[in-house]
């Protein structure tokens, strides 16, 4: 799989006990489908049972398409970003999985 970032090859890495790919050039890390749930219940397993449901309030979403590649399916990705929140997400509709940048 290669980084939609700068298309270095991915490595498999542990997470938070959830087996991960990563850059590790721009340190990005790719999440296929429930990884990023699994990472988060798994970081803080008193809260595992509070997934807030966010998409709820459609309206303070901003999507918008990227020119970035998914790694699995090679889609095109779809940046998310909710309300006043700095972190984005690229997200990939087809397999449903998750980039996050260095720092988000």
């Amino acid at each position: 799989m290669e980084c939609p970032n700068d298309g270095k090859n991915l490595e498999r890495v542990l997470f938070h006990n959830v087996e991960v790919d990563y850059c590790p050039k721009c340190l990005g890390i790719w999440f296929d489908k429930d990884e990023f749930r699994l990472a988060k219940d798994d970081k803080d397993k008193d809260i595992n049972w509070l997934d807030i449901d966010l998409w709820r309030d459609k309206s303070k979403f901003k999507v918008s398409r990227l020119d970035k590649h998914c790694p699995i399916d090679r889609a095109g990705l779809t940046e998310v970003k909710y309300d006043e929140a700095k972190t984005k997400v690229d997200f990939c509709k087809m397999c449903q999985g998750i980039w996050l940048d260095r720092g988000e």
